[in-house]
């Protein structure tokens, strides 16, 4: 799936498939590895969206790797 033509062309779509898919596993990371509370694990991964979507948009984000 090319998630950066998706967010392009349907953004809400795209970041809201993208936080659905993410966010457990991204929080349970978080608080894993990082010791971080459940609030602040939310908090660090919707900034994460946030910032691919601007990344994306601006032109700075072209490719995914992995």
């Amino acid at each position: 799936m090319d998630w950066i033509l998706k967010i392009k062309t349907n953004d809400n779509a795209a970041l809201k498939e993208i936080y659905t898919l993410c966010r457990e596993e991204c929080v349970g990371w978080l608080q894993k590895d990082f010791g971080l509370t459940t609030d602040d694990a939310l908090d660090v991964f919707q900034v994460s969206v946030v910032i691919l979507y601007d990344n994306v948009m601006t032109g700075k984000l072209l490719h995914l790797n992995s």
